[in-house]
């Protein structure tokens, strides 16, 4: 972290309120594309972009489709990636997702979907991509005007910076919600020590499932910050959670300090970005907010 606000050094003990949410215990998956061997009919549509397909890094070892990148670096521009008509019902359906990789820091990828009779264009937002790592994005099925009748999905991959390379893409699938159970799961911090430690617990998760999921902390200043460290790993950027639910973490008061401090449940294999401008860039389980208190 480079930037924070103010404050003074305390050791607080906090039993705090609880963020809950839903999440299938047990969610089936369609694979909608896998690249294996072909670009599969996806497509480039702004010039000067094209795509082909790629027998380099993939998630399944069997290929991924590279969309070669032109971005001006005059502002803001992206590129649309798009799927051939679909025509699908996903009215059944949690979220459609897909795995990016972008070689540098600094692009962002939204993930979107056509439906309905006048073709509706909804997204899931853009979400910042890790450089050199397969990042998961996501588009929640609740977003979508028309679920029943989607004609088309795709992805835009955009930046402020001149870019010219090659993205990749890899394992569309879509997650169903009909027919698996739920979990409710909550999240809380129980204690945090300045200079010393995190801990808290995420309950509603059975101890199989604990290693399904991770949990990062961010704390904001003039923006959300990984906390404590951008790298680093188990304990430093992210903690794994034991078979009760327990988590744990470093934490390190610095010079400005946090005026919030969130808990995000994540996917195990979501890789974090360093900073984000809005919470809700990442696709989390579930979140958990609370005053800084002079504590980070």
């Amino acid at each position: 972290m480079t930037r924070r606000s103010r404050m003074t050094a305390v050791l607080i003990c906090v039993v705090c309120a609880v963020a809950t949410n839903s999440v299938n215990a047990a969610a089936q998956t369609e694979v909608l594309a896998t690249f294996k061997g072909s670009v599969e009919g996806w497509r480039a549509y702004a010039p000067p972009s094209r795509t082909q397909w790629a027998a380099g890094p993939s998630v399944d070892g069997d290929g991924s489709l590279q969309v070669d990148v032109e971005l001006p670096g005059t502002g803001w521009s992206d590129v649309t990636i798009e799927a051939p008509e679909l025509n699908r019902d996903f009215s059944g359906f949690r979220e459609i997702r897909m795995r990016v990789l972008a070689p540098v820091r600094g692009l962002r990828a939204s993930v979107f979907a056509k439906s309905g009779g006048a073709w509706s264009w909804d997204d899931g937002g853009w979400q910042p991509l890790a450089p050199g790592t397969w990042t998961v994005v996501t588009l929640p099925v609740s977003r979508i005007t028309h679920p029943s009748q989607v004609r088309s999905v795709g992805v835009k991959i955009g930046g402020n910076e001149r870019f010219t390379g090659a993205v990749l893409i890899d394992l569309v699938e879509a997650e169903r919600t009909t027919g698996a159970p739920r979990l409710s799961l909550a999240v809380q911090i129980k204690e945090i020590v300045p200079n010393s430690r995190i801990v808290g617990r995420v309950t509603g998760l059975p101890p199989a499932r604990a290693g399904d999921y991770k949990v990062l902390v961010y704390v904001k200043t003039d923006k959300w910050y990984i906390h404590p460290y951008e790298r680093g790993g188990k304990g430093r950027s992210f903690a794994t959670l034991n078979p009760d639910g327990s988590w744990q973490i470093e934490t390190v008061k610095r010079a400005f300090l946090a005026d919030f401090v969130a808990v995000l449940v994540v996917e195990s294999t979501f890789a974090p970005p360093a900073t984000v401008e809005d919470l809700s860039q990442i696709p989390a389980v579930v979140t958990y907010t609370e005053p800084g208190k002079n504590r980070l």
